[in-house]
């Protein structure tokens, strides 16, 4: 207990260190999830941050002791949830479902920068709001030129018009999207911190914009995260994001049922069915959200 006690206020010390010496002030999740990416060659190395590589390195031994146990690991569920949406935008846009992305509370994840460079012609919006949008447009420009369909953009989710005007405003100016064309509206790691009465509002305004593509996000059930284990977890992240983390739903059916409820056609399947995983007791942790309109 006292060894647990102790590598906590070293973590504790580290983490106020580093948001002391940072200028950007991002949120300790933000910068754990985004070191994340970059540690594992998804993310250029300047998307990181002091705070973040202060977070990665510390917890690092307690992640690899449980990996090693064949237990669960957030950068598991992280790097199993990541690479899941990759590869279901990949195949929406090689089979011509999607012409456009948008990525909601983008954070510093790599995507954009990754699909644009791979689809230059591909346009991709990615949006948060503003002290972070600031940082991930500095980042960026560090790169140097980039596509010109590769936009960062302040955007609150949740935000009763801000979506609905921004789809707008592509779909007059992208020939592609004019006529229904499909958009891919990515909300990763974003809907475990909001109650389910605001998720399911976002679900009702975001299925009427998608055309022929595809609502793409990570949810979280009861059935696959129970247990005295995953209840400290719970209230350990909790109190890391100074907020409530939300799970929704008992199971996968149910999860399906509200977003049919909500005028979608919903789906939710684990991220070892859709790409290789590194850790299958991390991937047996997470679902991936796919809703398209109703049919």
């Amino acid at each position: 207990m006292h060894r647990a006690t102790d590598r906590g206020l070293v973590l504790a010390a580290l983490i106020d260190y580093a948001q002391r010496m940072s200028d950007d002030r991002i949120s300790p999740t933000a910068a754990f999830t985004g070191q994340t990416w970059v540690e594992n060659g998804l993310s250029p190395a300047n998307f990181g941050s002091a705070l973040g590589r202060a977070m990665y390195w510390s917890t690092r031994p307690a992640q690899v002791l449980m990996r090693r146990a064949g237990a669960a690991t957030l950068q598991g569920m992280l790097l199993a949830r990541h690479s899941a949406i990759d590869t279901v935008i990949a195949d929406e846009i090689a089979e011509g479902r999607v012409s456009a992305v948008i990525e909601l509370a983008c954070g510093m994840s790599g995507r954009g920068h990754r699909f644009t460079s791979e689809f230059p012609d591909l346009p991709y919006i990615e949006t948060d709001l503003p002290a972070m949008v600031a940082r991930k447009q500095r980042a960026l420009d560090e790169l140097g030129p980039h596509s010109d369909n590769h936009e960062v953009r302040v955007l609150d989710a949740f935000s009763s018009h801000g979506l609905f005007n921004l789809v707008a405003e592509l779909r007059a100016k992208y020939s592609e999207l004019a006529d229904g064309g499909g958009l891919a509206i990515i909300a990763e790691g974003l809907m475990n911190y909001f109650d389910e009465a605001t998720v399911r509002n976002l679900w009702h305004r975001v299925v009427p914009l998608l055309g022929t593509g595809v609502f793409i996000g990570d949810l979280h059930t009861r059935d696959t995260n129970s247990g005295l284990l995953i209840a400290a977890y719970e209230a350990a992240l909790g109190a890391f994001v100074r907020g409530k983390v939300h799970i929704h739903f008992q199971d996968r059916a149910a999860a399906e049922a509200a977003m049919a409820a909500e005028g979608g056609r919903g789906e939710l399947r684990s991220p070892a069915d859709i790409c290789d995983v590194r850790e299958p007791a991390s991937a047996k942790r997470v679902w991936i959200l796919q809703m398209r309109t109703g049919a």
